[in-house]
């Protein structure tokens, strides 16, 4: 198979841009079911406000649904995947319009879902963090609190 260099970059850029978001999925659905199964442990060891429940519960759809996005986006990699494999079994034929658009495609679908994700990650790690704050003993937070006021 004969390919000229140019064809051959983009193909290889494309190709390590897929197994990257691969990966960063795959981490992504890991941390996820980590964050459910934390605010499981919290929900089943604090005494909880039917408020506590209600946003606990929501922060576990999200993640649900996030886990969704995630599995859609690892099958439109893989099939990308593959039509980048087709493509180049071809010899001499360029990378085509159509797979360029649906790269742009999946590389916006990919900022979306981790943008979400982190924001969702950040708002959970704050909510689970007021029951570390509820729960520690007074000098631990002033002792905390100093250390952070000296740096």
């Amino acid at each position: 198979m004969k390919m000229n260099s140019m064809t051959y970059g983009l193909f290889q850029y494309y190709n390590d841009e897929l197994n990257t978001w691969n990966r960063i999925v795959e981490f992504h659905k890991e941390e996820t079911g980590d964050l459910i199964r934390q605010i499981t442990v919290v929900l089943d060891q604090q005494i909880n406000s039917p408020a506590n429940e209600k946003e606990s519960g929501s922060f576990i759809d999200q993640f649900m649904v996030q886990q969704q996005e995630f599995d859609h986006v690892i099958h439109q990699i893989v099939s990308q995947k593959q039509r980048l494999q087709r493509t180049t079994s071809s010899p001499g034929k360029p990378l085509e319009n159509p797979f360029s658009n649906q790269q742009g495609s999946l590389r916006s679908q990919m900022q979306r879902i981790e943008r979400n994700f982190v924001r969702t990650k950040y708002n959970c790690a704050m909510f689970l963090s007021s029951f570390l704050n509820d729960h520690v003993p007074v000098a631990v937070k002033l002792k905390t609190r100093n250390l952070a006021l000296s740096n």
